[in-house]
């Protein structure tokens, strides 16, 4: 059987920083073309510092069938990678080769038109991924009902919440006809349930004999949705293997594993920002190596930037197996005035196993409005145990469990 996607040592080159290229007289081009030789001698290491490798020799093979997920941290080249794939860029080196008809989710929601309604966007933004309008007439009852807008189909997508246009977003490519499916952190905004409700229908396409090419923080979501897991850092594949082994090596090693660990933000600020995450042991003091039997804190730094009647911060934690082991709302409905807030939950002690967990964090209005969710942004470390500890969570297990926690406005901006 002929791999799905084959791909043979792909580098991609781009130049960052300095002046693009100006419009020159012919005195001038002739001028630049003498001089060239010289300032190729004088500046060549200048010219070389404004270039970088996005991705570096990289080359892996994906079966029809299969669900393959790419972790690493921001700027590692995952983004780039699907871009290569997708043909929105070209590689500087090296080839990719997909068989079959591709379905991107690169930016989810790349096509839509604010001033068009959701039912005239679907029929838009089926004709850019390629359906033709009498599929998306066929599948407009499934694709509205999947993506849980059906009161909104006649409303212009710009009184959409940014959970709306995603769920629509995806509902479209999710029922594309396609082989290959490349979707890139299309779990970055969206509810819980959303999220379960696109791991499940990723799963189903597998299952339909369908690829899945998965970037994702989520290091639950790729845990429970793909088998296989590609590990990229600066721009190289370090490691291509089973998705547990991958995503222990990434918490590792890639993992960030400071006290305070700065949190990126989304493209567009929808009202409540996550700002930082900070890690605490039983003192108070700052640390990511924590003792299984103290207790521990985790704050979450935040921003808001309009009046919310409701707002609700969770944490989660996922073990070094990409196992979700506990959700808990450190604020749960609580209305905010525009201003920098600091919510912060105590865990008790002897409650986990030891090892690495990695901390995802959303910001919502519970069920209604999705305004920020993060995965990964920070990591720390439970020592062993002094005494047997012989409880199991599970693979899929995930408790949730409500934490003594406080919210506190932040007087000035935190540096």
């Amino acid at each position: 059987m002929n791999p799905s996607i084959r791909v043979e040592s792909i580098s991609k080159q781009y130049r960052i920083g300095g002046p693009g290229p100006s419009y020159q007289t012919l005195r001038e081009s002739l001028m630049s073309a003498i001089a060239a030789p010289v300032r190729s001698l004088r500046g060549g290491r200048a010219a070389s510092a404004r270039s970088i490798w996005a991705l570096r020799d990289v080359s892996f093979e994906i079966m029809p069938g299969e669900a393959v997920g790419i972790i690493g941290r921001n700027g590692a080249g995952k983004t780039t990678l699907l871009k290569i794939l997708s043909r929105i860029t070209r590689p500087t080196s090296g080839s990719a080769e997909l068989r079959g008809r591709v379905g991107s989710l690169l930016d989810v929601g790349t096509g839509f038109h604010p001033e068009l309604t959701g039912r005239e966007n679907i029929f838009l933004n089926g004709a850019i991924l390629g359906m033709t309008r009498a599929e998306v007439r066929r599948k407009l009852g499934s694709i509205v009902e999947f993506a849980g807008v059906g009161q909104f189909l006649e409303t212009p997508l710009k009184h959409y919440s940014s959970g709306m246009r995603v769920r629509l977003a995806f509902s479209v490519a999710a029922h594309m006809d396609t082989e290959i499916l490349l979707a890139d952190e299309v779990l970055a905004v969206g509810d819980v349930a959303f999220q379960k409700k696109c791991i499940e229908e990723m799963g189903a396409l597998t299952r339909r004999g369908r690829t899945v090419l998965f970037v994702s923080h989520n290091m639950g979501a790729v845990g429970e949705l793909c088998p296989k897991s590609i590990l990229i850092e600066k721009g190289e594949l370090v490691a291509f293997g089973g998705t547990r082994e991958m995503i222990q090596k990434y918490l590792s090693e890639f993992s960030p594993n400071a006290a305070v660990s700065a949190v990126e933000p989304p493209p567009t600020d929808q009202g409540a920002v996550i700002r930082r995450v900070g890690i605490a042991d039983a003192s108070g003091k700052p640390g990511a190596e924590l003792d299984w039997a103290l207790p521990f804190s985790i704050a979450v730094e935040f921003r808001v930037s309009r009046t919310l009647p409701a707002l609700s911060i969770g944490v989660t934690l996922v073990n070094a197996l990409g196992v979700r082991v506990i959700f808990s709302w450190l604020v749960f409905q609580q209305a905010f005035e525009p201003g920098l807030y600091q919510a912060r939950g105590e865990f008790p002690e002897k409650t986990f196993a030891s090892g690495r967990y990695a901390v995802e964090v959303v910001a919502e209005n519970y069920s209604v409005e999705d305004y920020h969710m993060a995965g990964n942004v920070a990591s720390f470390e439970i020592s062993p145990a002094s005494v047997p500890y012989d409880y199991d969570f599970g693979e899929y297990a995930l408790l949730h469990a409500r934490i003594p926690s406080r919210v506190e406005r932040l007087s000035e901006p935190q540096p």
